[in-house]
């Protein structure tokens, strides 16, 4: 998962690397938690 997000980070817009990020943020807090 963090080698994927670090992959297409560099290549996306910053605005819709900020809206991805923000969208997967939950998703990420909650597999980091369960």
């Amino acid at each position: 998962m963090k080698a994927m997000k670090m992959a297409w980070v560099p290549y996306v817009p910053l605005e819709d690397r900020l809206s991805r990020i923000d969208s997967l943020k939950p998703k990420i807090f909650t597999l980091g938690c369960t």
